[in-house]
C-alpha cells in the first residue's frame, strides 16, 4: 500500500481555504491593537477632533461675542459686528509602532505572543497621542492674556477671554487632598466667571489621585462624605467627581522640564523638507504642573490617517513586519478653556 508523501494542510489563517496563510491572524492582531488603543486613550476623547481626507491641516473657527443695546424709537437698527478668526492645526509626521516576527521564532514558540505584541503596539501609539495632547493643554493653560496668545501665534480676537491658573500656597500641597480639591473648585469658578459653558474635566497623576481617596476618616472630607453629597470610595480607590467635574487618572500628564526636548518620547521631524518641521511643537517647561482642568475646546486634533495596521511579509529577512500607524496633529484652540494647577513656588 502506497502512502502519500504530502498531506493536505488546513491553514487556520486562510480565508475560504485560499490566499495568504496569515490573513485571519492579521485581522485578529489588528482588532486587538485597535481595541487596546481605543480602550486606553483618554485625551483624544476629551478634546475636539476633525478628520480630513487629504491635506496637511484643518482650520477651526474662533468667533467673538456680540452685545445688547436699547433701541431709540424711530432710529434705524444697525447690526453688531462679530469678530471671526481661525486656528490651524497641522498634521505631525506619521507615527508608527512596528514589530518584526522572525519565521524561526514563530515556528519554535510554544506560547502566544500575539496578544502581548498587539497590546504593546496599541499602547505605544495611545501614549504618544495622550502625552502630546496633555502637553498642548498645559501650554494652553499657560496663556493667560492676549499678549501671551499672540506670542504663541494664535491670532487672538479682541474680546477673547482668558482664565487664571491655580498655584498652590505651600510646599507639598500637591499631596494634600483638601488643597487639591480646593484648587479644583477655584478652577471651576474661574471657568464659570469666564462664561465657559462646556463641561470641564480634571486630569490628575496617580499621586494626586491617591491624595483624594487615601484618607483615614471619610467623615472629615466633604468630597468623599456621602452625607453631604460626596462621592467616591476608599474601598475601590476611586473618585468619579469633585465639584461636579469628572476626575481622570493618568500617567501621561507632563510634569518635567521638556524645553530642550521631550523626555522618553520621539518628536516630530525637524526637517520641513522631509517632514512636518514640528520638532519643537510640544516642548515646554511642565515641571510645576500638578493637574489640568479643561474642556474639549482647549485643544484641537487634526486626524489624517486613523489608526490602522500593515502586514509586510519580508522573505529576504525570513519574517514578517506588523506595524500600527496613524497621522495626527494637535494644537491649542481656546486657551481660556484650560486651567493648570501648579506647585507652590520654591523659595
Amino acid at each position: 500500500m502506497a502512502f502519500p508523501v504530502d498531506t493536505t494542510v488546513s491553514r487556520l489563517g486562510q480565508q475560504h481555504k485560499a490566499g495568504e496563510s496569515r490573513a485571519l491572524f492579521m485581522k485578529l492582531f489588528s482588532g486587538e491593537v485597535l481595541t487596546t488603543f481605543h480602550n486606553n486613550k483618554i485625551a483624544l476623547a476629551l478634546t475636539k477632533v476633525r478628520t480630513i481626507k487629504n491635506g496637511k491641516s484643518a482650520s477651526f473657527p474662533i468667533m467673538g461675542k456680540t452685545s445688547a443695546k436699547y433701541h431709540t424709537p424711530g432710529q434705524l437698527i444697525d447690526g453688531n459686528k462679530i469678530e471671526h478668526a481661525e486656528r490651524t492645526v497641522v498634521i505631525d509626521d506619521i507615527a508608527v509602532s512596528p514589530v518584526f516576527i522572525a519565521d524561526i521564532d514563530d515556528a519554535m514558540r510554544h506560547y502566544d505572543v500575539r496578544a502581548h505584541y498587539s497590546q504593546e503596539c496599541g499602547e505605544s501609539l495611545q501614549e504618544l497621542v495622550d502625552r502630546n495632547i496633555f502637553r498642548m493643554v498645559a501650554k494652553a493653560a499657560a496663556i493667560t492674556d492676549k499678549t501671551a496668545a499672540a506670542a504663541a501665534g494664535l491670532n487672538p480676537i479682541d474680546d477673547e477671554v482668558y482664565t487664571p491658573n491655580i498655584t498652590l500656597a505651600a510646599a507639598n500641597d500637591e499631596f494634600d487632598g483638601a488643597k487639591i480639591v480646593n484648587a479644583i473648585f477655584k478652577a471651576r469658578t474661574a471657568l464659570r466667571k469666564a462664561n465657559i459653558k462646556e463641561k470641564a474635566v480634571v486630569v490628575l497623576p496617580p499621586e494626586q489621585y491617591e491624595a483624594l481617596v487615601n484618607v483615614a476618616d471619610t467623615n472629615k472630607v466633604a468630597w468623599l462624605n456621602k452625607d453631604v453629597g460626596g462621592v467616591g470610595s476608599v474601598g475601590t480607590g476611586t473618585i468619579p467627581y469633585v465639584a461636579g467635574l469628572p476626575i481622570y487618572e493618568t500617567n501621561n500628564l507632563p510634569q518635567a522640564n521638556e524645553s530642550a526636548g521631550l523626555i522618553d518620547q520621539p518628536e516630530p521631524l525637524a526637517d520641513a523638507a522631509v517632514g512636518s518641521g514640528n520638532q519643537a511643537k510640544y516642548r515646554g517647561d511642565y515641571s510645576d504642573v500638578v493637574g489640568l482642568i479643561f474642556t474639549e475646546s482647549a485643544v484641537a486634533t487634526t486626524k489624517l490617517m486613523d489608526l490602522s495596521m500593515v502586514h509586510v511579509p519580508e522573505p529576504l529577512r525570513l519574517g514578517d513586519t506588523v506595524m500600527a500607524k496613524l497621522a495626527v496633529g494637535h494644537d491649542i484652540l481656546r486657551p481660556c478653556c484650560a486651567i493648570a494647577i501648579y506647585k507652590a513656588p520654591t523659595v
